[in-house]
C-alpha cells in the first residue's frame, strides 16, 4: 500500500491529529489567557512601585516647600538684603543640618545672588535660569528642572519660593537645591526582578535618577525617544516597548505633580522576558506534554492501525486484486465476523463465491450457445446499432458469400441491401418497437448474387441480436407455383368444352 495522502494509514494519522488539534488550541488559548492575566498583575505591581516612588518624591518636594516657607520667616533671611553676611552664616548651618540639600540661596528679583550657604567667589546671577524665569511668571513655589549648580558644580534639583514685600512685590527669591545623589535613592528597585530599571525624569525628559547604574545615565535627555514622547503626554499608564538600552520591557509610568504643572515622571521597567517567564514556562511545559501525548497517539495509530486495521485491509485488497485479475478462487480466508472489517471480508468471500458460480454458469451457457449457434441452420448475428459486427456464425458467413466468420468480421458487413431504403426502414422499426420479426428483404452476397432472406432482431441497449433465414428457394418455389397456377387458369378459361367438378356425394 502506497504511503500517500490517499492511503488509509495517512487518513488514520490525520484523524488522530484532528483529534489532538483542539487540545493544542485549548492549551494555546489557556496560555494566552494566563499571559494576559499575568501581564495585568505585572502592570499592577509596576504601577504600585511607581506610586511608592512618586509618593517618596512628592513627600520630599512637599517637605522642601514647607522648609522654604518656614525660612522666609527667619530674621536672617528676611533681612538678607541689609545683612547678607548673617544670612550666609545661617544658610551654611542649614546645609550642614540637611544633607539632602547641596545649598540654600537668597537672590534679588533681578537674579543677583544675595547670600549662599556655600561660600561664593565673585558675582553670581540666576536670571537666565529656567526655574528663575518660571518663578517670576508664576509668582509661587516652583520645582526647577535638572541643572548643574553654578555654585556647587554638581547636578541638583532646585526648589524655588518667592518672598513678597508688604506691597505684594517679589522682594527676594529663596532657593533650596536638592542633591541628585540623594534623589537617586528614591526609585524602589529592591522588589523588582533582575534586569528591571527605575528612572526619574524631569518635566523635559532629562534623567535625574536611575537605578541601577545612575552614573551612566543622570543628565541624559530622552525627550526624543519615542516611548518617552508617549509618557510625557500622559499622566499614568503602562507600555511595552524597547528601551533606550535595547531591552524589551514593560514600563509603568506616573507623572509627578498636578497638570499642567508636572514636575517630572517616574518610570518602572520590567524586562518582558522576565515578566512573562512564569506563564511562558507553564505554556511550554503544557505544549511539550501535549506534544508527547500527540507523538504517542501517532505511534499508536501507526502501529495499532497496522495490527488492527491495515493488515485486514491489505488482505481484502490482495484478494480483490486477485479477483480483478481473473482468479475467481481468491478469498480473504476470514471465517469469524469480529467487527465491521471481518464482516466486510466475509461478504467479499460470499460475493466472490457467487461470482465464481455465476461465471461458471455463464461459461456453460455461452458454450451451449456457441454450440447451438455454430450448428444452427440459420444465420445468427450480433452487431451494434452503428453496424459493427460483434458475432456471426458459420452458416451466416457462408450464406453471405464468405468462407469463415472471420472474413466477414474483417469487412464488418452483415448484409448488403438491394434497396438501401430497406435498411433505414428496418432500423426505424427496431428503434421504435425494440424488435422486428419476419422482415422479408432482398440482399446481395459478397459476389453480388441476390438472396431473399427473412430477418428478425431485438435490441438490448446498444446491441442488436437476431437471426437471418435464407428463403430464396422458398421464394422461387412460391413464384413457380404462382406461375403454374396462372398458366392452368389460363388453359381452363380458354377451353371450349364445359368442365364440371363433382364430389363423391354428387355435389357440384
Amino acid at each position: 500500500m502506497k504511503h500517500s495522502i490517499y492511503s488509509l494509514r495517512f487518513r488514520l494519522i490525520l484523524l488522530v491529529l484532528l483529534a489532538v488539534l483542539p487540545a493544542f488550541g485549548l492549551t494555546l488559548y489557556t496560555g494566552w489567557s494566563d499571559h494576559q492575566q499575568h501581564a495585568l498583575e505585572v502592570q499592577d505591581n509596576a504601577l504600585r512601585l511607581a506610586r511608592l516612588t512618586a509618593a517618596s518624591y512628592n513627600e520630599m518636594i512637599a517637605s522642601g516647600h514647607q522648609l522654604l516657607i518656614a525660612l522666609t520667616e527667619v530674621d536672617e533671611v528676611a533681612d538678607s538684603q541689609s545683612n547678607p553676611t548673617a544670612c550666609a552664616t545661617f544658610l551654611a548651618k542649614l546645609v550642614a543640618l540637611y544633607p539632602r540639600y547641596t545649598n540654600f540661596t537668597v537672590s534679588a528679583p533681578n537674579g543677583d545672588l544675595i547670600c549662599s550657604g556655600v561660600p561664593v567667589e565673585g558675582q553670581v546671577n540666576f536670571a537666565d535660569r529656567e526655574w528663575f524665569q518660571r518663578l517670576l511668571e508664576k509668582r509661587d513655589f516652583v520645582v526647577g528642572e535638572y541643572v548643574i549648580g553654578r555654585i556647587v558644580g554638581r547636578p541638583l534639583l532646585p526648589l524655588v519660593y518667592p518672598v513678597f514685600s508688604l506691597t505684594g512685590e517679589i522682594k527676594t527669591v529663596m532657593t533650596a537645591a536638592i542633591d541628585l545623589a540623594w534623589i537617586n535613592q528614591l526609585p524602589v528597585n529592591a522588589e523588582l526582578p533582575e534586569g528591571s530599571v527605575s528612572t526619574l525624569l524631569d518635566h523635559k525628559g532629562t534623567i535625574m535618577a536611575r537605578a541601577p547604574d545612575p552614573e551612566g545615565w543622570i543628565g541624559q535627555t530622552l525627550s526624543e525617544a519615542p516611548f518617552v514622547e508617549t509618557i510625557l503626554t500622559q499622566q499614568e499608564g503602562t507600555i511595552e516597548i524597547e528601551g533606550i538600552d535595547g531591552v524589551q520591557r514593560l514600563y509603568a509610568y506616573l507623572s509627578l505633580g498636578t497638570p499642567p504643572d508636572v514636575d517630572g515622571y517616574i518610570l518602572v521597567g520590567i524586562p518582558s522576558q522576565v515578566a512573562y517567564a512564569t506563564t511562558n514556562k507553564s505554556l511550554y511545559r503544557h505544549l511539550i506534554g501535549l506534544g508527547v501525548v500527540a507523538v504517542l497517539a501517532l505511534l499508536a495509530a501507526w502501529v495499532g492501525g497496522d495490527v488492527l486495521l491495515l493488515r485486514r485491509v491489505r488482505a481484502l485488497l490482495k484478494a480483490t486484486q486477485r479477483l480483478a485479475s481473473g482468479d475467481l478462487s481468491a478469498r480473504t480466508g476470514v471465517t469469524q465476523a469480529r467487527g465491521e472489517l471481518s464482516q466486510l471480508a466475509m461478504a467479499f468471500d460470499e460475493m466472490a463465491g457467487t461470482l465464481e458460480d455465476r461465471t461458471r454458469s455463464l461459461a456453460r451457457s455461452e458454450a451451449e450457445f456457441r454450440m447451438l449457434a455454430e450448428n444452427a441452420l440459420v444465420g445468427i448475428y450480433r452487431t451494434t446499432l452503428g453496424g459493427d459486427i460483434l458475432y456471426v456464425n458459420q452458416y451466416l458467413a457462408e450464406m453471405m458469400g464468405y468462407e469463415t466468420p472471420e472474413d466477414m468480421l474483417q469487412e464488418s458487413v452483415i448484409t448488403r441491401y438491394k434497396d438501401p431504403a430497406d435498411r433505414a426502414a428496418l432500423l426505424e422499426i427496431i428503434q421504435k418497437q425494440g424488435h422486428v420479426m419476419a422482415y422479408d428483404v432482398d440482399v446481395l452476397t459478397k459476389q453480388g448474387d441476390l438472396r431473399h432472406v427473412m430477418l428478425s432482431g431485438w435490441l438490448e441497449g446498444e446491441t442488436l441480436s437476431g437471426m437471418i433465414i435464407d428463403i430464396t428457394e422458398r421464394k422461387r418455389a412460391e413464384e413457380e407455383v404462382q406461375r403454374l397456377k396462372a398458366f392452368n387458369e389460363g388453359i381452363v378459361q380458354n377451353m371450349v368444352e364445359g368442365i364440371v367438378v363433382q364430389d363423391l356425394q354428387g355435389c357440384f
